[in-house]
């Protein structure tokens, strides 16, 4: 019963120094940089739009999605890194 009680207590002790030590969220930091991936994702989804509207062939609606694909997958990278580095890690 005594072990049962300390390993609780211990438990407990443990989560609340996890939850003192989270860095705070200040949202007037994150907002631009997701306003920005926004706005860059609009983009990408007008250029990918026009260029399906001026296709005249199935391998050019092809050749659409995978620049598009392309696109997308680079700005993901992007932005997953400036994620790391706005956290710090």
């Amino acid at each position: 019963m005594k072990n049962l009680i300390f390993v609780v207590t211990l438990v407990l002790g443990i989560q609340v120094m996890a939850e003192e030590q989270k860095p705070q969220f200040d949202i007037n930091q994150i907002k631009p940089m997701v306003l920005s991936n926004l706005d860059q994702r609009i983009a990408i989804l007008q250029s990918k739009k026009g260029c399906i509207g001026a296709a005249t062939s199935k391998e050019a609606m092809k050749s659409c999605h995978k620049s598009h694909k392309e696109q997308m997958k680079a700005l993901r990278a992007k932005f997953k890194g400036a994620r790391k580095m706005a956290r710090g890690n």
